[in-house]
């Protein structure tokens, strides 16, 4: 029995997209609760440096009209406040401040969005302290992670968030109505080579696995040969990678697939997704011969990776 296994790989290389970071604070309430929010990369929004008002440092606030109402006026698309490549991990922040307390969890609203995959489930913010001119302020600190699965204008409107603050004199809690920032994130493609019909992935970090088994040492008509095929990738979702095993039919043999096994995990904030392709090959003339075509977005390169694989016996 002797398999072969080709690898062949073209790289192609970019900038990294350029985003712009703008936050309103446009809480008008008597006790001056604070929300600022914007669309950025994916991390820790506790690794930003703040200023003494818990403020993202050397970011504007905007208090001009919506993006949405000077692209009626001028009867034209708005400009995108950040831009993304397709697939690429981005995350929709937030900040909440507070002068006194929070009384009850904040309620984050969902993203309905055509294109967009958020993953809002068991989210928890991250929570911070700091004393301001003798005045403690309490934050929330938000981490969205968001995924824009094609190119295209993408609108995140204002959203509303209600806040439950504590009342400084004791008295009754109160509920305060926030609004978030308005978005229009700009998306494309990093390279012409890629399109929606591609197979590839964007990602820090991926791998990808091939196991063959035999059934017999020495094949005959009617043994199988078993391939598995795991893709793992970081900071990104297992729905969102592509099947790394296209089954080509062919008279040799019969393929059987097996269903797909797609996982997702978290440490840390750091997402990974593995997925898993097993077809078994029951062989009924001699040789085979399957082809798999994938790319990867890997510190913002690009890797076009065709394997081929095929065995061949005398039966």
């Amino acid at each position: 029995m002797r398999y072969f296994f080709t690898m062949a790989c073209i790289i192609w290389t970019f900038s990294p997209p350029a985003y712009s970071v703008e936050m309103v604070d446009n809480s008008h309430n008597t006790l001056g609760v604070k929300i600022y929010s914007w669309v950025g990369a994916k991390h820790d929004i506790a690794s930003y440096q703040y200023d003494q008002n818990f403020v993202p440092i050397n970011k504007s606030n905007n208090k001009e009209k919506p993006l949405s109402a000077k692209a009626e006026e001028k009867g034209t698309l708005p400009t995108p406040t950040a831009e993304w490549m397709v697939n690429e991990p981005a995350a929709w922040h937030i900040v909440i401040a507070v002068p006194t307390w929070f009384t009850k969890g904040t309620q984050i609203p969902k993203l309905n969005i055509p294109n967009l995959i958020t993953t809002q489930r068991a989210l928890t913010p991250n929570k911070m302290s700091n004393r301001v001119n003798g005045q403690t302020w309490t934050y929330q600190l938000w981490d969205i992670p968001l995924f824009m699965t094609q190119d295209g204008l993408y609108h995140i409107p204002s959203m509303p968030i209600d806040v439950h603050v504590a009342d400084p004199k004791g008295g009754e809690p109160h509920t305060i109505r926030l609004w978030t920032k308005e978005e229009w994130v700009g998306v494309k493609y990093p390279t012409e080579q890629l399109s929606s019909s591609s197979h590839w992935i964007a990602a820090p970090k991926a791998s990808l696995n091939e196991d063959w088994q035999v059934s017999q040492s020495s094949l005959h008509v009617g043994d199988s040969i078993t391939r598995t095929i795991t893709l793992r990738a970081q900071d990104t979702l297992a729905v969102m990678l592509p099947n790394p095993s296209d089954v080509i039919l062919n008279e040799a043999y019969q393929a059987y697939v097996s269903p797909s096994q797609k996982q997702d995990s978290q440490d840390r904030g750091i997402f990974s997704a593995s997925r898993i392709e097993k077809t078994t090959y029951v062989l009924q003339k001699g040789g085979i011969n399957v082809s798999s075509c994938w790319g990867a977005l890997v510190e913002h390169t690009v890797a076009i990776i065709r394997i081929v694989a095929f065995a061949s016996k005398d039966i």
